[in-house]
């Protein structure tokens, strides 16, 4: 029992030690906050139980803020990112384009190569999740008569990825900053909603492996030492 007390009360000031010590320490850690705009580049499949497969491409234009925590000495950094904006689905019913709401969240972690007065460059892995909501009223027409349908589709797309970021000093607090994710869908699932007179009729079709994310992004950035 002595040993065992022993044990986890050196346990527990070694941790204690740490988190006192300089790598947890705030001074020496920098906080690095990109916001600006990012342009969203995807193409992705899904596949239902009936082999039927839903093919998404397209773009679109979001609010992006990136926040980091860099350590100075080591150059490690946590980062956690949020988007969000419209994305236009190329093709989405008979040829035609469609604009629908996105949502992006991301975390990650990696190392700033470069961290002076002059200069912040980045590079980490991450993992994420995008969300979009497409609704579109469209005209079917079935032996001869036409009917007014609403067709709502909802991706739900995980991804990883890498993401490269640098920041040119504008002053000691102040920069602009150009940014680039590099991603892979790896699961996710597309929800279809068909609604007639108030009567729907929902599906659910699944990722296919493949397909890719691409988001560069540019703004201001702001330096907290």
């Amino acid at each position: 029992m002595k040993k065992k007390f022993s044990f986890i009360f050196c346990l527990l000031l070694g941790v204690s030690i740490f988190a006192e010590g300089s790598f947890l320490s705030d001074e020496n850690w920098i906080g690095n906050y990109n916001i600006g705009l990012s342009i969203p580049i995807f193409s992705t499949s899904f596949e239902s139980n009936s082999s039927v497969n839903s093919d998404a491409k397209g773009n679109g234009v979001n609010f992006y803020f990136n926040a980091q925590s860099i350590h100075k000495h080591t150059g490690f950094l946590f980062e956690a990112g949020l988007g969000a904006g419209g994305l236009k689905a190329k093709d989405f019913y008979n040829s035609d384009d469609e604009w629908g709401f996105n949502f992006l969240g991301q975390i990650g972690l990696g190392y700033a190569f470069m961290r002076n007065k002059k200069a912040l460059v980045t590079i980490a892995g991450v993992v994420g999740l995008d969300w979009s909501l497409f609704e579109k009223d469209v005209d079917m027409t079935i032996y001869g008569s036409t009917y007014k349908i609403t067709v709502e589709t909802m991706p739900w797309v995980f991804f990883a990825g890498a993401e490269l970021s640098g920041t040119i000093r504008l002053s000691e607090k102040v920069g602009i900053f150009g940014s680039c994710l590099f991603a892979v869908p790896f699961a996710g699932w597309e929800g279809v909603k068909v609604t007639y007179n108030g009567t729907s009729s929902s599906s659910s079709y699944d990722l296919n492996a493949g397909g890719y994310f691409i988001q560069p992004a540019f703004g201001l950035s702001i330096t907290v030492d």
